[in-house]
């Protein structure tokens, strides 16, 4: 009686994947995820950082009879012509060889819709609104990937946006070179503002951001930066956090896996398949997220007021720091609060003094003119019109709630008597101011 075959044997693929970025985690999911709906398939992983694959591990995987390889790194020549030589099936991610064209085994080829990548990037900011100039960066030099989303990129703006200076920023020799880092500074001060700006990747992008920021241009709203691979620990842990195009990774994965289970299920079909996978969507973030000019405007001016409402500011002192016109700013700052500039001015200072007044024992009067209060008879009004009693009384109640604070200077008259030893003592400071 022979012997039975072992049925449970694994079927096993080789995986030669680098996983030093996020694009190569995503299709190692999208392989996972394929290969986990298999029968008794399994997957041995090689890493170019620590279990390269070599010709003599493709020689072996032959030997012990591995079902086919897939492939998305490739680190030299010898090893190109060992997968152009097998007799396995290869699925290769992201790989252009016209070693590997020249295969005569079942080979398919699953590389990303660069052209898409790119057309889509531009839509994106057609879709943002009126850009005076648009711009590509590209990546290390002999990207012929970065090439196609460049193309795409401008060859849609240039539809979209006839009258917008179009340019692109060359590939480096050395990306992130002390040259190329001033050299990219320079083209962007140069672009005419605003100005939207796709880079080949998301490392890239990273790098126009801090170019960005040595050249003091504002991100989105002098130049907007647009990445590719959304590399989530990048574009989060940038400032601004970074925008990206999101390829179709996990989904070449998946088609990989695919692919090679047809190789191996049919056999020698047609020689060489090549397959394109589209990008799958834009992950807006601060970088590309165009605010209405009336916002900005809001923004600063709250900024402003938070910063300076205690040194006395009026609503003159507002308006000249925004350089625009009373009227304007009157207008949009009441459409953003529903509240003047006036009062959003007061309330600053109000917040101020009752927490001064509430966490200290300093004298009304010293915390009154910390707070900007120069007048001491229209500080008492605003206050007991505002909060129905007097500074006195309101520090008596909140500080009986929080218990004390600074050690106590002297006693404060109580009742009544508080109201007028709280006005003689505004009135005293100020006559010594």
């Amino acid at each position: 009686m022979g012997n039975r075959p072992d049925k449970a044997a694994p079927k096993k693929a080789l995986v030669a994947i680098s996983l030093r970025f996020a694009s190569s985690r995503d299709v190692l999911m999208g392989i996972f995820r394929h290969i986990e709906t298999l029968p008794n398939w399994s997957v041995s992983l090689v890493q170019p950082e620590e279990n390269p694959l070599t010709v003599e591990k493709v020689h072996a995987a032959e030997q012990e009879g591995a079902l086919g390889m897939i492939v998305t790194e490739v680190q030299n020549d010898e090893l190109m012509r060992a997968l152009a030589e097998t007799r396995l099936p290869v699925v290769t991610v992201g790989i252009r060889s016209r070693t590997l064209a020249s295969r005569r085994g079942p080979t398919v080829f699953v590389n990303n819709d660069n052209a898409a990548v790119g057309d889509m990037g531009a839509r994106h900011f057609i879709d943002q609104g009126r850009f005076n100039s648009y711009g590509f960066v590209h990546a290390g030099a002999a990207d012929a990937w970065a090439e196609e989303r460049g193309r795409a990129f401008l060859a849609r703006i240039e539809a979209s946006a006839p009258d917008a200076e179009t340019s692109s920023y060359p590939a480096a020799a050395a990306p992130d070179s002390p040259e190329d880092a001033a050299a990219l500074e320079s083209w962007l001060a140069a672009l005419p503002k605003p100005a939207a700006v796709m880079a080949a990747c998301d490392w890239r992008a990273v790098q126009v951001l801090s170019a960005c920021g040595r050249a003091n241009i504002s991100v989105p709203s002098a130049v907007a930066v647009l990445g590719v691979d959304n590399d989530e620990f990048l574009c989060e842990h940038v400032s601004p956090p970074l925008s990206s195009v999101l390829p179709g990774h996990v989904e070449m994965g998946r088609l990989a896996a695919k692919s090679l289970e047809r190789l191996v299920m049919r056999g020698n079909g047609r020689r060489h398949v090549a397959l394109t996978v589209p990008p799958s969507t834009v992950v807006v973030r601060e970088s590309t997220r165009m605010r209405a000019p009336s916002a900005v405007l809001v923004d600063k001016a709250k900024r402003f007021i938070q910063a300076n409402a205690v040194r006395g500011i009026s609503v003159n002192d507002v308006v000249a720091h925004l350089g625009a016109s009373r009227r304007l700013v009157e207008m949009r700052w009441r459409e953003a609060t529903g509240e003047t500039i006036r009062s959003s001015i007061e309330a600053v200072r109000l917040a101020k003094l009752r927490r001064l007044l509430a966490s200290t024992r300093r004298p009304v009067a010293v915390i009154a003119a910390e707070c900007g209060y120069r007048d001491p008879d229209m500080l008492a009004h605003i206050f007991r019109k505002r909060f129905g009693m007097t500074m006195s009384e309101w520090r008596k109640v909140h500080r009986s709630a929080a218990g004390s604070a600074e050690p106590e200077g002297r006693a404060t008259p109580s009742g009544s008597s508080a109201a007028q030893a709280e006005q003689a003592a505004l009135q005293g400071h100020a006559r010594r101011r």
